[in-house]
């Protein structure tokens, strides 16, 4: 989906169904990742994901919600 803003700006908002689809590359150019709760096993991905400990920290507290439809929004660069 893209959005144009009135600077014409563009921003690119990309979905994806779990961590080991995203290109290594998406998680240096995003700015924010919205995240909802996942089955994946976040370890594995370790290499994977720059600024890994904020991206740890935000998958834990998603987790413990007792939603099955909970969401973080947090600021990953």
């Amino acid at each position: 989906m893209l959005l144009d803003t009135k600077q014409k700006n563009i921003d690119v908002l990309i979905q994806y169904h779990g961590v080991g689809d995203v290109p290594p590359a998406l998680f240096r150019y995003a700015d924010y990742i919205v995240l909802f709760k996942i089955n994946d096993n976040l370890p594995a991905y370790r290499s994977k994901i720059p600024n890994y400990s904020i991206f740890e920290i935000n998958y834990k507290s998603v987790m413990q919600i007792h939603s099955d439809y909970a969401k973080i929004i947090f600021k990953i660069n």
